[in-house]
């Protein structure tokens, strides 16, 4: 879809472009010696970032009853600007100790500048990098994914990592129960769910395999989540192996982080070298299960440096790839990412990590412009609780109370400026926390 005019001339007055079009909004030639002058190295728009605000709100209204599983906590990120334009994102948690080098690297700069602002740090703080994107977008009056190439689509299939109640490593949940709880969503019109596989013995996850399969049928997609060394100990790779033979002969979709990993960091410290990553150390192991079975073997929503991503491509260490939409650097990072893995000309898919509640908003910017994307995580899902009701305080925040509309199994993406979401501000003030010093907004 081409630009409006409207866009068009607001793209001229914020960039300096406006000596390129006519009264009628029409490119008209212009001389190279103003064209190069426009262009100088270091030139600044009209649109400056004056401000950045990071805070909390807890929607909750007294004596209000709270149902497990509902996300009332968000994390605020809040760019001002000399025009009166306001970003906002709702991402995860960075420390409020990173927010007077987040300053440095954002106030009096063009917001448009988002990939030197990634090379300067913010890829650390990537909520940041949302709240930018949103500034840009509202800017120029078009969705984050408009700018970054266009949507290939406008909903997409969401699956639920449920999470039971109880023991971390879901051991006191019985079989019965899990099958019964996917069911539910089965029912529902959900499309798949991905469950933990922590047991101490690990062939039990396979056994609750078993009864999720007669329960479910043979086609419905159940993943397992290991999650390398947050789990509560390491898997040998014999272990791995032995598993991930069990879920293949019953029909697993995936098995997720066999082995350790964990590269992130929320500091804006320099990355480890990357031979020195724990990630890195993994890949030979993930590269050779690969190989030994037919499961497909995903990985990497806990790292933060690209050249990571392209050696797991090299190496052919996982199925399918799956960095954070924050934790990872960013919207810009992600689409990097999905632009190395349409290079590699591989059957590898990107499935961006999850997250719940109003912070998906960047993550559905990322299901519309790549390609190499079919699934996107909802996570913590409760047993028995729609998505729609844990989303539903979040919208207290919001005028466009329609956004994030399942049918069927799909999510609807935002279409509106920026990241899509049109808060409201009142809201914002009515149900924010007032931090005590050293909090995480100050």
């Amino acid at each position: 879809m081409p630009f409006s005019r409207r866009q068009f001339a607001k793209l001229g007055v914020l960039t300096g472009m406006g000596a390129l079009m006519d009264s009628s909004y029409h490119l008209v030639a212009t001389p190279l010696a103003g064209e190069l002058d426009r262009n100088q190295p270091g030139r600044k728009s009209d649109l400056v970032i004056t401000n950045v605000e990071q805070f909390v709100v807890q929607v909750q209204d007294r004596g209000e009853e709270i149902r497990r599983g509902e996300v009332r906590r968000h994390f605020v990120y809040k760019i001002s600007t000399n025009s009166g334009i306001t970003g906002y994102s709702f991402g995860r948690s960075h420390p409020v100790e990173n927010l007077p080098r987040v300053r440095e690297i954002l106030i009096g700069k063009d917001p448009f500048a988002v990939d030197q602002f990634i090379a300067e740090g913010l890829c650390q703080v990537g909520s940041w990098e949302h709240a930018v994107w949103d500034v840009v977008g509202k800017a120029l009056e078009m969705p984050v994914h408009r700018l970054l190439g266009g949507a290939v689509r406008d909903k997409i299939r969401v699956y639920l990592t449920i999470v039971w109640p109880g023991k971390g490593d879901q051991s006191d949940v019985p079989f019965e129960r899990q099958a019964e709880d996917i069911k539910f969503f089965q029912d529902k019109g959900f499309k798949g769910v991905k469950i933990r596989c922590w047991r101490p013995n690990i062939m039990d996850d396979v056994e609750a395999l078993k009864e999720i399969r007669r329960v479910v049928g043979p086609d419905f997609p159940v993943m397992f989540d290991r999650t390398g060394q947050r789990a509560p100990w390491v898997w040998s790779y014999d272990e791995a192996l032995k598993v991930a033979r069990g879920m293949e002969e019953h029909g697993a979709y995936w098995l997720e982080e066999p082995f350790e990993r964990e590269n992130y960091t929320s500091s804006f410290r320099d990355l480890l070298p990357l031979e020195q990553s724990p990630s890195y150390q993994s890949i030979p192991r993930s590269a050779k299960l690969r190989k030994e079975v037919g499961l497909r073997i995903t990985g990497g929503e806990g790292d933060n440096d690209t050249r990571l991503f392209a050696h797991y491509l090299a190496e052919d260490a996982f199925d399918i790839l799956q960095p954070d939409v924050i934790l990872a650097g960013g919207i810009l990072v992600c689409k990097q990412i999905s632009d190395m893995v349409r290079a590699f000309d591989k059957p590898i898919r990107m499935v961006p990590h999850g997250i719940h509640g109003l912070p998906l908003a960047g993550f559905l910017q990322v299901a519309a412009f790549s390609p190499t994307t079919h699934w996107q995580e909802l996570v913590m899902t409760s047993p028995g609780m729609l998505p729609e009701e844990t989303l539903a305080p979040g919208k207290r925040l919001l005028k466009n109370k329609d956004v994030f509309g399942i049918e069927d199994g799909y999510m609807s993406i935002p279409q509106g400026p920026g990241l899509g979401l049109e808060v409201d501000e009142a809201a914002l003030d009515h149900y924010r926390v007032r931090p005590e010093k050293g909090s995480f907004a100050q």
